[in-house]
This record gives C-alpha cells, sequence and structure tokens, in this order.
C-alpha cells in the first residue's frame, strides 16, 4: 500500500498551525483517536514531505481497522468490521485533517492549532 492508492474525500478540517506540530505530537494524536482500533495500523508514514508543484508540504497517515455492531442494530452479536484512516496535511502554515471513521481531532492537538471558519 502507498499514499496513492487512496481516494480522500473531498471534505477537510482546516487549521492555523500555531506551533510547529514534532513527530511526537503526531503520534499522540493519532494513539488518541484510534483507541478503539483492532490490533496494529494497516499502513503508517509520519511527517513524509512531498512536492505540490513548486511548493512543498508535509503529509502524516494512519489507517487502521475496526469492529463494531452495525448502527442499524442493538444488542446483538454481530459485528460489522471496517476500516478508518486520518491524513493530516500540513502546507504554507495550515493543517489539513482528512478523515473516515473517526471523530474530531478538535483539541487534541492543544494551542498548537487553531481552528479555521
Amino acid at each position: 500500500m502507498t499514499i496513492d492508492s487512496f481516494s480522500i474525500i473531498p471534505s477537510a478540517q482546516a487549521y492555523k498551525i500555531v506551533r510547529k506540530i514534532s513527530k511526537r505530537k503526531v503520534n499522540l494524536v493519532f494513539k488518541e483517536c484510534t483507541e478503539k482500533k483492532i490490533g496494529r495500523y494497516v499502513f503508517e508514514q509520519i511527517k513524509i514531505p512531498f512536492n505540490l508543484g513548486a511548493d512543498s508540504a508535509v503529509y502524516s497517515i494512519v489507517v487502521f481497522k475496526l469492529e463494531n455492531e452495525p448502527g442499524f442494530l442493538s444488542n446483538t452479536s454481530l459485528v460489522e468490521k471496517k476500516y478508518g484512516y486520518i491524513l493530516l496535511v500540513e502546507f504554507g502554515g495550515y493543517m489539513f485533517v482528512f478523515k473516515k471513521h473517526v471523530e474530531t481531532i478538535d483539541g487534541k492537538f492543544g494551542t498548537d492549532l487553531s481552528p479555521l471558519g
């Protein structure tokens, strides 16, 4: 699997970077946001530089497996298996967050990020 394998949803949360985000902080946020994952990460890359034309950016991503009771059922032994991801893209003093099967990351970076809009 590579980052080129992903089809990213078109919506994102945007934040202004107030203080530089370390690898350690990214790892801590990923760990906190994926507490309910099953097993190890399926895919993980932290602070990987890439080019956007003449500009450069950095991305961090984790993909993980989840097992939950289907949302339309309750009190059953049925289990739905699915995968989620968190993709962070740092570019031009901003961070863009793309995610699936993850609640908000608001507040997870403390005062290092400031939400836009």
